[in-house]
């Protein structure tokens, strides 16, 4: 058996314990939102994680479904852990993405100036015209209004 600890890339807010809890009991959804005091809002806000379990509510789940206090509140410990854990590897792996595809477009600018430079040494003429072509284009017509 391995020492490591799970760290799983996925989250279980707590609503799913309690939801569980609630299906076991085989009482009716509503009657534990009421229970608990929960608003329609409450109640989906608990459902995405975004509210917090705190020990007044520990309380309330711990009378209204059963388990301690204790547990509710670890729950909530160990589902906001893993949440910042998720954040914090999606950031890491944002910012690794970020900085390759950053380097790629210097590698780009720098290749497009060691050719540019090529075709200035290599055919001045070409390159001067060019130029011209570029600078004398159009750029709004608001500027060709305004001359």
């Amino acid at each position: 058996m391995s020492d490591q600890e799970f760290n799983p890339d996925w989250i279980s807010p707590p609503w799913n314990t309690i939801s569980d809890a609630i299906e076991e009991k085989g009482v009716p959804e509503e009657v534990y939102i009421n229970m608990l005091g929960l608003t329609r809002t409450g109640l989906e806000n608990l459902k995405r994680g975004d509210m917090p379990i705190t020990s007044l509510f520990a309380s309330k789940l711990s009378e209204a479904i059963g388990s301690t206090k204790e547990f509710w509140l670890n729950r909530e410990i160990k589902y906001r852990y893993d949440r910042n854990r998720i954040d914090a590897e999606t950031i890491a792996q944002l910012t690794a993405k970020r900085d390759k595809l950053q380097a790629q477009v210097e590698g780009l600018k720098n290749e497009r100036g060691i050719y540019r430079g090529s075709l200035a040494q290599h055919a001045p003429i070409a390159c001067a015209t060019a130029d011209k072509f570029i600078d004398d284009l159009p750029t709004t017509n608001t500027e060709q209004e305004s001359d």
